[in-house]
């Protein structure tokens, strides 16, 4: 029977954003599991740090629910979250990415 670390993995969350000039930061929410839900600071291109650990086979989202105020006359495409859910993989760290559709900050 394995105990500890030999059943757990981790969470990382990729934020994936052509800044355009923007130097802010984003809120990333995850849950894994029956856990509380966390979140996570970004800024664009930034990874985070091993987040867990979580069970093996555990499953994790990620959601983008508010974002961060535009610069003036600029808007936010909508948020899209790649491969969430994810299941949590022994002793590896589980990849998910953060980003948005389209022009990711525009002008109207």
């Amino acid at each position: 029977m394995l105990h500890g670390r030999e059943t757990e993995g981790s969470l990382q969350i990729t934020k994936v954003f052509d800044p355009s000039g923007f130097a802010g930061t984003f809120s990333v929410g995850y849950q894994s599991g029956t856990a509380e839900a966390q979140t996570v600071i970004l800024a664009a291109g930034h990874t985070s740090a091993a987040l867990g650990p979580f069970a093996t086979g555990t499953s994790c989202t990620v959601s983008e629910p508010v974002l961060p105020m535009a610069p003036s006359g600029w808007t936010f495409g909508t948020p899209l979250v790649e491969t969430s859910p994810v299941t949590i993989v022994k002793n590896l760290p589980t990849d998910l990415f953060a980003g948005h559709h389209g022009d990711e900050l525009h002008q109207p």
